[in-house]
Order: structure tokens, then C-alpha cells, then sequence
């Protein structure tokens, strides 16, 4: 066999390290690209722990509206009926984020995304007839009666029924008395403005 020129079989290793070279390189950049992956992930990971409070061990500011059924947007939920003279009805639609719509006949339907961490109740005002007030919404389970109070005084109970409430009141409401299942009571300040107001105050 004749043997290969000198400068060939020079070349030929030459080619063999810059090959080895080029092998190790890609490797290298292959565990750098896996490396920056894994840690993008850890970062999108422990930001959206931040995010919801899981890392600081704070408790979300929000809470689902609770007991009106499955996630389901296309289920209507009867919550009370037979409401006032005009033999109304309140239903609710929970939606896919799991807030509810609450529909009463005769008037326009509000949506409520969540309750607010300790809120019990979550209301809407409307006008009835001259001189009187509709106050409607949904409770949470703890509550077990309402009594809506006017600005003079005068007050009147609620139906409250499956996380629904209704009452209709003389005069201009004031503020809402709402039992609780603990036996316990609170105070809620009425002012009127829709549920999905974000500059209500509550």
C-alpha cells in the first residue's frame, strides 16, 4: 500500500481536530441552550407564584362566588321567583371564569366576577315604582337573612334563598343588616351603583 504524502495526512488530522472541535462546540452550545430553557421556565414559574401570592404566603384578594353550580355558562340557575307584585324572577348564569351573570325580570342582567375576601353580600339597586326600591343580588352561603333599611328609617326583610336575595323598600335604601350562619351580624353601607362598577364603593 503506498503511504499517504506527508502534507495530505497532515491535512487529514487537522480536519479530524477542527471536526472533534467542532462536535465538542455544538455540544456545549446544546447544554447552554437547555440550561437557559430550564431557567426561563423557573423565572415565568416563580413570577406568576409572586403574582398570586403563593411565595409570600399572602391570601388572594379574590374569591369565586360560591354554590351557583358548575362553570357553565349555559346553564340558567333559578334562584328566587315569584318576586313583588309583578311576580319576578332572579336567576343566575356562572360564567367560565367563575363569576356569575344575575338576571332580574324587567332589567338590564349584571355581571359580578368575584366577591372581594370577606364580602358576604353583592347587590343591585333599582327603582321599583314611585317611591319605592328594588335591592337584588347574591349572597354568600354564610348568610341566612337580610333587612334593607331606607335613609328614614324604615326597613324591610328579604327573601333569601339558594345565594339570592330580594327586597323591595320605601324610599331611598340606606344600608343592608345581613345574619349570619355563625350568629353573627354586619352592617353593609348601600350605595348605588351596578356590581361590575369598579368605582363603587363597598
Amino acid at each position: 500500500m503506498t503511504a499517504l504524502p506527508t502534507n495530505l495526512a497532515l491535512v487529514g488530522e487537522d480536519l479530524a481536530r477542527a471536526t472533534l472541535r467542532d462536535v465538542r462546540r455544538s455540544a456545549k452550545r446544546r447544554r447552554a441552550v437547555t440550561v437557559a430553557l430550564v431557567l426561563a421556565l423557573v423565572v415565568v414559574a416563580a413570577t406568576t407564584a409572586i403574582a398570586n401570592g403563593w411565595l409570600l404566603s399572602d391570601t388572594p384578594t379574590v374569591q369565586a362566588v360560591p354554590s351557583l353550580g358548575p362553570e357553565n355558562d349555559t346553564v340558567t340557575h333559578t334562584l328566587l321567583s315569584g318576586l313583588g307584585p309583578q311576580e319576578r324572577v332572579l336567576t343566575a348564569v356562572t360564567t367560565a371564569g367563575g363569576g356569575v351573570c344575575i338576571t332580574l325580570t324587567g332589567y338590564t342582567t349584571e355581571c359580578v366576577p368575584t366577591f372581594k375576601q370577606g364580602q358576604m353580600v353583592d347587590w343591585v339597586i333599582t327603582p321599583s315604582r314611585p317611591g319605592a326600591t328594588i335591592v337584588w343580588g347574591i349572597v354568600r352561603d354564610e348568610v341566612t337573612a337580610i333587612q334593607a333599611v331606607s335613609a328614614t328609617g324604615e326597613s324591610a326583610v328579604a327573601r333569601v334563598a339558594n345565594d339570592g336575595f330580594y327586597v323591595e323598600l320605601p324610599g331611598s335604601p340606606d344600608h343592608l343588616v345581613i345574619q349570619l350562619s355563625s350568629g353573627g351580624s354586619e352592617v353593609v353601607p348601600l350605595v348605588p351603583c351596578p356590581p361590575v362598577d369598579p368605582n363603587c364603593t363597598r
